[in-house]
């Protein structure tokens, strides 16, 4: 358990202010609870898939989320699911899965099922750990959902079985035990949103990413940007009616025991445009 006063200086996300319109600013204050955090932990399965003499959890694996079905699993249901299966066996599958509302392949989610229950989705450690975060679900909240775990329960709806509750762990980063998922947004053309962050030098970080999403662009000239410290991250042009996102690697890393500030904001020339702007972190390290 990590103590109050830990967590306090963890996510100092006191003020978060929205430029909801031209020369209106409203200030929330944020307590450090209001965000995700969340325990990454080693699967309980891995010497049953080493035993089977696949090395695909070390040789590939990166960030991953998984869950047990409490009972064995029809991996013909799973195959079924999949846009494609790359090997299946008495024990297991492995293949990749398409999400819904995300067509492209570059989406696709790697998935393992095994016949006594375990399944697991997980992208490749070539990966940025952002590239989990779900803009196109993403309601705004303070809970920030995955495609990791939409993975989870499109399979858990094709073998009949409740909801999960995924459980996330970092192959390429064994060590790391928490994860947390920063989200902001804003709405409108000319909007900005900001959240300031300081993380405790009494941690270690094994990664920092970031991601910008932009949709609902209606003109040309319609624009979302990511901002650190003043420094521009990445501009998106987002289409009209559909999504752009990106994300990579923060590199290099914030500065511990200082003060940062990150900016999600949209500009262009007509007040009419439904342009949303959606940005975040996700920030891997050993707090225990």
């Amino acid at each position: 358990m990590i103590p109050l006063r830990i967590w306090k200086r963890l996510l100092l996300c006191i003020s978060l202010i929205c430029l909801l319109l031209v020369g209106a600013v409203v200030q929330w204050a944020w307590s450090p609870m209001d965000q995700d955090t969340i325990t990454l932990r080693t699967p309980p399965f891995l010497s049953v898939v080493h035993a089977q003499g696949d090395s695909f959890a070390d040789d590939e694996a990166g960030i991953a989320a998984y869950f047990n079905a409490g009972r064995n699993i029809d991996l013909t249901q799973v195959g079924a699911a999949l846009r494609y299966t790359e090997i299946q066996t008495d024990q297991y599958i492995i293949g990749a899965l398409q999400l819904t509302d995300y067509t492209n392949e570059a989406w696709d989610v790697k998935l393992y099922a095994a016949a006594d229950g375990w399944v697991m989705a997980y992208y490749d450690k070539s990966v940025e750990t952002s590239k989990i975060f779900d803009w196109v679900h993403y309601d705004g909240g303070p809970q920030m959902p995955t495609l990791l775990e939409q993975a989870l329960k499109q399979i858990a709806l094709a073998i009949t079985v409740p909801e999960p509750a995924p459980t996330y762990y970092h192959f390429a980063f064994p060590n790391a035990d928490r994860m947390m998922l920063i989200s902001d947004f804003c709405t409108r053309i000319n909007c900005a949103d900001e959240f300031q962050i300081t993380l405790p030098a009494e941690f270690e970080y094994h990664e920092m990413s970031w991601s910008l999403a932009g949709s609902n662009g209606s003109f040309s000239d319609d624009r979302v940007q990511l901002f650190v410290d003043g420094a521009q991250l990445e501009e998106l042009d987002p289409p009209g009616g559909s999504w752009f996102i990106s994300s990579a690697i923060l590199n290099p890393m914030l500065t511990l025991d200082q003060q940062h500030t990150i900016r999600v904001s949209s500009t262009g020339s007509f007040s009419s445009s439904d342009v949303r702007a959606d940005g975040g972190l996700a920030i891997l390290y050993k707090g225990s």
